[in-house]
């Protein structure tokens, strides 16, 4: 389930909107939701398990409950997709007003959309730096930003290889969206984005750091599984070669605390 999926529930929205006022264990919680809708307990668990699953809330054990808090990571992927709809509402104020918006205008590129064969080519010629990564960005990151479109992980890719031609703060904007199809379920897909992922590490410190953030939370948010053991072992072989390009001390403190925490989890599924 995407993070958007699970915030259209009511009940789990009011389960974050506790949160939001501090941690909470899942007694309280319960009480929270349970005050609004004629709700069972088991049913809040299950809206609480979709919350941890999908990243937007962490709970760790307290005796024989769990203690719940807002994980903000999950919410800056929100952030991101907010963000490319933000300037747009708030320089039109009949949207505000609640009138019919006009016909969106691309910030930069009024090109057509790009089709298959396109996205592979500039794919290719990405591989060095490129002229016109400005004009084409926000084409390419709408293709990628809706995960249901073909070609969408194959744009995902593209804004990867196109980060090193900009020098505007798009690509940190945009890094959430493209962490996004790390999750995907085809897992030669979600590899092929991982292996250019990474590499977005080396344009900038900030980048690198978003970027590590991103891997980190993919590790504590996969699946269980055979497929999350793959997913949890391609991930620390990315993060192992974003820290031999560039020898950031910090890469491999992450390093050091997924290897600890992916050897208990892999203990406790055997």
């Amino acid at each position: 389930m995407h993070v958007f999926d699970a915030l259209a529930d009511p009940v789990r929205r009011t389960v974050l909107e506790r949160l939001a006022e501090g941690e909470a264990n899942s007694g309280e919680l319960v009480e929270a939701v349970q005050t609004r809708y004629k709700i069972s307990q088991a049913a809040v668990s299950q809206h609480l398990k979709v919350l941890r699953d999908t990243g937007l809330a962490v709970a760790r054990p307290e005796g024989t409950r769990r203690i719940y808090r807002l994980d903000c990571s999950a919410f800056l992927e929100l952030d991101a997709w907010l963000a490319r709809i933000r300037p747009q509402f708030q320089a039109e104020p009949t949207m505000r007003e609640g009138k019919a918006p006009p016909t969106p205008k691309r910030r930069l590129d009024l090109g057509p959309m790009p089709d298959k064969a396109e996205l592979q080519s500039m794919l290719v010629e990405a591989e060095g730096q490129v002229s016109w990564a400005e004009q084409r960005w926000d084409t390419v990151a709408d293709i990628a930003a809706d995960r249901s479109a073909e070609n969408a992980p194959l744009a995902a890719r593209l804004l990867c290889r196109l980060a090193k031609s900009l020098r505007d703060g798009r690509p940190v904007r945009d890094l959430a969206l493209v962490a996004t199809h790390l999750a995907d379920e085809r897992a030669a897909v979600s590899r092929s984005v991982l292996e250019e992922f990474w590499k977005v590490g080396l344009v900038s410190a900030d980048l690198r750091t978003a970027v590590v953030d991103h891997l980190h939370r993919r590790f504590r948010h996969g699946q269980t599984g055979k497929t999350s053991l793959q997913t949890r072992l391609d991930i620390i072989d990315a993060l192992a070669k974003l820290h031999r390009a560039t020898g950031d001390p910090a890469v491999s403190q992450v390093i050091s605390t997924i290897v600890s925490t992916g050897q208990q989890r892999t203990a406790d599924e055997e």
